[in-house]
């Protein structure tokens, strides 16, 4: 979805070009700094917010207010699916982690089991039977 426009306030133009800066830096931002989560979900989150910060740069550097030009809605869109990703990769590694720390725990339980119950073994004595007269 486009919308080109004939003549865009100045206004607009600012907004437009300074909000594809901020989602840039912040996309770049949290795929650089949001431990947790797999590293094609940061790549990917650091690829889409160079774009979007490249894309306003050029929007506010090199295009001219008063030539028609289109807004994309999608790159604010796409910066939105980028981060959910990044979040629910995370939550998914946060899950994965706690699994295997319970199996690992569970190991390990069970291994001081076995080495407790073959101590107390080795401990008790054993009991004098009786010889037998023969």
């Amino acid at each position: 979805m486009t919308l080109a426009v004939p003549s865009v306030s100045d206004t607009t133009f600012r907004l437009y070009g300074s909000g594809l800066i901020v989602v840039g830096i912040l996309l770049i931002v949290l795929g650089w700094r949001v431990k947790g989560s797999t590293i094609a979900a940061r790549v990917i989150c650091i690829v889409i917010g160079a774009a979007g910060l490249v894309d306003g740069i050029y929007v506010t550097a090199f295009t001219q207010r008063h030539q028609l030009w289109e807004l994309y809605p999608f790159a604010f869109i796409l910066a939105l699916l980028a981060v959910g990703y990044l979040l629910k990769e995370r939550q998914l590694n946060r899950e994965y982690d706690e699994e295997a720390r319970a199996v690992i725990a569970a190991e390990k339980a069970a291994k001081r089991a076995a080495a407790q119950a073959s101590a107390a073994e080795q401990v008790q004595p054993e009991e004098p039977q009786p010889q037998r007269e023969s």
